[in-house]
């Protein structure tokens, strides 16, 4: 390395000990100075999402993750189940690796065209740290469900308020 100087390189994986002792020629003292060292273990990234409607009237999920170090990758899981069918539907949302904390968005309507009434859609989403050594971490979120209804659920609704709003006036 330097003339006079001393340099060591190591992996550590697990909590350690470990001590330099000082000497030269000249002096014959042995110092010895003893350190420990701890490692903070990484944890596993968080998730947490709610249902909303948005201020255009728009059915929203909306979400926040965070993590210790940073983020591999954020996906969602769209499951269309009933009327003879069990579809799964998956896709990459766009985040900022590096950010600690973040938020997202994801608007329930462009899975509408999809879903037929009278069939239900699970929504969750699974979020990976960038543990790229040790693995990476998985978190996977509640699962937000919602039915769509039948044309005789609507056309029940449409009579009942008809009915509401005439009694009304």
């Amino acid at each position: 390395y330097l003339k006079n100087r001393f340099k060591i390189t190591q992996v550590i994986n697990r909590d350690s000990e470990y001590a330099i002792s000082l000497s030269n020629s000249i002096v014959s003292f042995i110092d010895t100075v003893f350190y420990d060292i701890k490692l903070i273990r990484d944890s596993h990234p968080s998730i947490s999402i709610k249902n909303k409607v948005d201020t255009n009237n728009i059915a929203i999920i909306n979400g926040i993750i965070r993590d210790d170090y940073g983020f591999f990758s954020l996906e969602s899981f769209q499951r269309i189940y009933g009327l003879n069918r069990d579809t799964l539907i998956n896709s990459s949302l766009e985040i900022s690796p590096n950010t600690l904390s973040q938020s997202f968005v994801l608007p329930i309507t462009h899975l509408m065209p999809i879903a037929k009434p009278g069939e239900s859609v699970d929504y969750y989403f699974i979020v990976r740290d960038n543990d790229v050594n040790n693995g990476y971490k998985k978190t996977v979120s509640e699962t937000i469900s919602i039915n769509i209804p039948t044309y005789d659920q609507i056309q029940e609704e449409y009579d009942e308020n008809s009915d509401f709003i005439k009694t009304d006036i």
